[in-house]
């Protein structure tokens, strides 16, 4: 009970928050007239801001909307329903498929902001199972093939250096391409990380897939899976979305603790073999 309670708080203090969540559908009334020229009819239909009539309706029952709003965003229709109330918000012009949606989205990025400014995110295993995989079957076998569209939705002919794990050059945006051309001789073998094959829960109920892993050597002659990136084509951090923001977040944390593997997230600016640089250096 004092979770739900605590959950309705949260709920509630997001429902007061200023943001864009409800979106009124409306029926635009246009006047048009109908003129006849050279013995035929002739339909002016031009708009003035001010000569029309506009009328808010709503799309969807109030018993229908929570129902739907509950299957979205998984919580419980007595505490959504409690939530409006408190929060003293008038719905009823606000019951349709695209405040749902809006909810849905902007909830997501709140919980995301929360888990990090004011909650705590931890990850813990809780299994040993690795196989199948996108690359492998259940016995742990290397598959011949997989499908191109999770390794990129772009092609080119161009070659890949010696140690990308395909023979053919897939990618999603011209820093991959780069990337994986691009031959490093720290570098055993890398791969494009086939799409969802890695899923790293985020504040939520939705999941983070980076881009690339790499397997690199040291001096000292050790060698593993060392490095995961995630390639943005922007420019710095601070171009991202918020939501993106957070999305790296978790992932850094993600890596950061049980699973101890270095992740970097690549900007335009920077080079693979500057990171790699600076993995080997803090490895060594």
């Amino acid at each position: 009970m004092n979770n739900e309670a605590g959950f309705k708080t949260l709920f509630t203090d997001f429902l007061k928050a200023p943001k864009d969540n409800f979106t009124l559908d409306r029926i635009n009334e246009r006047i048009s007239k109908i003129e006849i020229k050279d013995n035929k009819a002739v339909a002016n239909e031009s708009e003035s801001v001010y000569n029309r009539k506009t009328t808010t309706i709503s799309t969807m029952k109030y018993s229908d909307f929570l129902k739907e709003l509950s299957k979205n965003l998984n919580i419980n229709i007595k505490t959504l329903h409690q939530s409006i109330i408190d929060a003293e918000i008038d719905i009823n012009n606000f019951l349709n498929q695209t405040t749902i949606r809006r909810i849905k989205q902007n909830f997501d990025n709140y919980l995301m902001a929360k888990a990090f400014y004011e909650f705590s995110i931890e990850y813990e295993q809780v299994s040993n199972n690795i196989h199948p995989t996108k690359l492998t079957d259940e016995n742990g076998n290397v598959l011949k093939e997989i499908s191109t569209s999770d390794v990129g939705v772009l092609f080119s002919n161009e070659k890949v250096a010696v140690s990308y794990l395909f023979d053919e050059l897939y990618y999603d945006s011209d820093l991959e391409k780069t990337n994986i051309k691009s031959e490093i001789e720290e570098v055993i073998v890398f791969t494009k990380i086939p799409k969802n094959s890695i899923k790293i829960p985020i504040a939520g109920s939705k999941s983070y897939s980076p881009d690339i892993a790499y397997v690199l050597k040291f001096k000292n002659g050790q060698q593993k899976l060392h490095f995961i990136v995630e390639t943005k084509n922007v420019n710095s951090k601070d171009a991202l979305r918020d939501e993106e923001k957070f999305k790296i977040k978790h992932a850094e944390k993600f890596f950061g603790g049980k699973v101890n593997i270095e992740f970097r997230t690549q900007f335009t600016n920077n080079k693979i073999v500057d990171l790699i640089k600076e993995i080997a250096d803090n490895a060594s």
